[in-house]
């Protein structure tokens, strides 16, 4: 009869025996699920900690990546911090007006003292004109030309006198007087009037050199005032010049200064951030990187344990369903040879002989 006849003749002479075998194969079935959930559940586990330990891992590591990007970048960008501090320390100096920076370049329009203009014009002094004294009367008579003009007027007077026979005439006397004093009062008023024209004409002389010695010191004084002018403008625009060129190439040198700490600090502050940003760069895709594998291989081995305990359930379940295919075959064989008994014939004998699930 095979397999299953014999086992159908079996189980007819036990009562109730396909309640038991489907009992029997159903534990079978749910021990196999049981177990395989179990063992799922174990891979899952063991898989999400290694994933988790890959993890922490690679944020350890990106952690570490960040803090030496970060730290690469400080260093790259400190020295122009310490450059930029100490610039702007000399910005602050060169534009406060107190410190020795602003200082450096007041007081130093040099001029010579005053325009040196003279004080006075050294004038000379009051001419020292002589006073007029009138001549001495008996000075005058004792000129000789009043003395010849007497003596010939008084002999014209006296032959006169004489050749009219009256020499000795108080007439002749008188004529003679009057003729003397006519005499001494023309030549005393010539006298006077030559000494006074003398007198006026010295005082004029001495006048005169006194003005043109005026004259010549009060053009002086406008000279040499109008040159001291002359000099000290002079002397006032070519400082001035100076002062302003020196101004100039000052401002310039400042500026100069400036442009050059300025683009110092621009191409240092570039170059910084570029290497500090490079830094950052490589630090964050590495840590990125790090992180993303981590993450895949975590995911790798989440998949391959849900595989496996798939797998695991899988077959479980493939087990359940042989064992629960079994036995219902036997309670359905149980049933009909039973039946057939009551009939007289055996049900067995026809089933065919089926393969073990766990054979080849």
């Amino acid at each position: 009869m095979g397999f299953w006849g014999d086992l159908g003749s079996a189980f007819s002479s036990v009562p109730f025996v396909g309640g038991i075998a489907s009992s029997i194969t159903g534990a079978i079935g749910a021990s196999q699920s049981a177990s395989a959930a179990e063992q799922a559940a174990a891979l899952q586990s063991a898989a999400a900690g290694q994933s988790n330990q890959l993890l922490t891992g690679a944020q350890q590591n990106a952690g570490e990546l960040l803090n030496s990007g970060q730290s690469q970048a400080y260093g790259a960008l400190l020295p122009y911090l310490q450059q930029g501090a100490n610039a702007t320390t000399q910005l602050g100096n060169m534009l406060d007006p107190n410190s020795a920076s602003a200082q450096g370049f007041q007081g130093q329009l040099n001029l010579n003292g005053n325009a040196g203009l003279p004080t006075s014009a050294n004038l000379p002094g009051a001419p020292q004109l002589t006073q007029f004294q009138a001549p001495n009367p008996q000075d005058v008579l004792n000129n000789p030309a009043i003395q010849f003009q007497l003596q010939q007027g008084q002999k014209a007077v006296e032959n006169s006198a004489a050749s009219r026979g009256g020499l000795n005439s108080g007439a002749t006397l008188e004529r003679v007087n009057q003729y003397a004093q006519g005499v001494a009062a023309q030549g005393y008023n010539n006298v006077y009037n030559q000494a006074l024209q003398t007198n006026q004409a010295q005082n004029q002389t001495t006048q005169q050199g006194y003005m043109n010695q005026y004259n010549a010191a009060q053009q002086g004084f406008q000279n040499t005032t109008q040159n001291s002018q002359q000099n000290f403008t002079n002397q006032y625009n070519a400082a001035l010049q100076n002062f302003n060129s020196a101004a100039n190439i000052y401002q310039q040198t400042q500026q100069n200064r400036l442009q050059t700490i300025n683009s110092a600090l621009q191409a240092g502050q570039g170059a910084a951030g570029q290497a500090a940003g490079q830094a950052l760069g490589t630090a964050g895709q590495l840590a990125n990187n790090s992180l993303s594998v981590a993450t895949a291989q975590g995911n790798n081995l989440q998949g391959a344990a849900n595989a496996q305990g798939a797998s695991k359930i899988a077959g479980a379940n493939a087990w359940n369903g042989a064992l629960s295919n079994i036995g219902q075959q036997v309670t359905n064989l149980t049933q009909m040879n039973q039946n057939n008994q009551n009939s007289g014939n055996s049900a067995y004998s026809n089933v065919p002989v089926t393969n073990n699930p766990t054979d080849g």
